[in-house]
């Protein structure tokens, strides 16, 4: 993939609505692991850390969600062409494709960028703060961006 095409799936990633909202799921996880990718860290990530981490970032700027629901984004993602998941084969999914959170956690189901995007972005920062600033004006507002940069440790 090239930048333009990177920059593309980035943009195209299909989100939920909610009376109009953007819903914020995707894009929370999509900037939480651009932030470990910014710090160089592992590629993929346990669903039992993600559940954890992305529950905090979606508590605090995930709008009127009472439970924050992370197995959602963290499997739906890779239908947009820029995540993947591992040890998926005894993940069972309900009739709308979602999996069951239980066996996330159970068969230790990791996820992350495509192993491509992710040493793309990893080797060029300043193309990495492109897609994270892109990610948030597409899908907060403006006053939310700083506290978000901060909470999932990208610079501003």
């Amino acid at each position: 993939m090239n930048k333009d095409e990177i920059r593309e799936s980035f943009s195209n990633i299909k989100v939920g609505r909610s009376e109009g909202v953007k819903a914020p799921h995707k894009p929370l996880l999509i900037l939480f692991a651009l932030g470990k990718c910014s710090h160089g860290e592992e590629r993929l990530i346990s669903y039992h850390e993600v559940k954890w981490e992305l529950g905090q970032l979606l508590k605090t700027f995930g709008g009127s969600q009472k439970i924050p629901r992370a197995h959602y984004p963290f499997w739906r993602l890779h239908n947009d062409n820029i995540w993947v998941l591992t040890d998926t084969e005894n993940v069972r999914e309900t009739s709308s494709g979602d999996a069951s959170e239980k066996d996330l956690i159970t068969h230790n189901v990791s996820g992350g960028f495509q192993e491509e995007i992710y040493q793309y972005l990893q080797a060029r920062p300043l193309f990495l703060q492109e897609i994270s600033s892109m990610t948030l004006h597409n899908y907060f507002p403006e006053n939310k961006w700083d506290s978000i940069l901060d909470a999932v440790r990208l610079p501003h």
